[in-house]
């Protein structure tokens, strides 16, 4: 069964966190913190996101933004399917970098 669809509004703020697959320490290998790091920046510029705060924890991120289009969803997964294709070169890995939605 597919999930239900995340509702968006324009002008939202979000408070938004993801956690390493198996709650593993994802930020603490190489520099994959600042390789997220540089992909949320990325990401804020590519789909107009006010960026308010955020943190890079060692297996997880909280990040607070505003978006003035409704376009969370969208660019929240370009954000891990970017993140994640880069770690995944990082440490020579196939698969998911962080768990659920």
């Amino acid at each position: 069964m597919p999930r239900k669809p995340r509702i968006e509004y324009e002008d939202a703020i979000y408070h938004i966190l993801n956690r390493g697959n198996y709650r593993e320490a994802i930020f603490s290998v190489g520099d994959a913190g600042q390789v997220f790091e540089e992909a949320l920046f990325t990401a804020c510029d590519r789909f107009g996101w006010i960026l308010h705060a955020y943190v890079i924890l060692s297996n997880h991120f909280h990040i607070a933004l505003e978006t003035p289009e409704a376009n969370l969803m969208r660019g929240m997964q370009w954000l891990a399917s970017t993140f994640g294709n880069k770690f995944n070169r990082l440490v020579r890995q196939r698969g998911h970098v962080f768990q659920g939605r």
